[in-house]
């Protein structure tokens, strides 16, 4: 289930899994990094691949936010109109009883 998914129906995420990278390939390559010993020389190459799944993974998470915005704001602008809606024919049904 995507995180996206997962929003929708209500689940949650704990703070580290929302830390965790997008795919399993972001995860396998962040787990072996982490286990590298930190003694030897920088590897400039790893670095700046790391670099590019950090980009990845944060457009990722602002095309979903994005998303989930527009969402909201249907959802805003249907209650909206229903309200206006309701309260409109609650008050005309409220002027033709007077």
């Amino acid at each position: 289930m995507s995180e996206s998914d997962a929003l929708r129906s209500g689940d949650t995420f704990s703070m580290s899994e929302a830390d965790e990278p997008v795919t399993e390939e972001h995860r396998a390559i962040s787990k072996l990094s982490k286990v590298a010993p930190a003694s030897e020389a920088p590897d400039y190459g790893n670095i700046a691949y790391e670099l590019l799944l950090l980009q990845q993974r944060l457009a990722s998470y602002e095309q979903l936010h994005k998303e989930e915005m527009d969402e909201l704001r249907q959802e805003l602008e249907r209650l909206r109109q229903t309200f206006l809606l309701e309260t409109t024919s609650h008050t005309r049904s409220k002027r033709a009883q007077e």
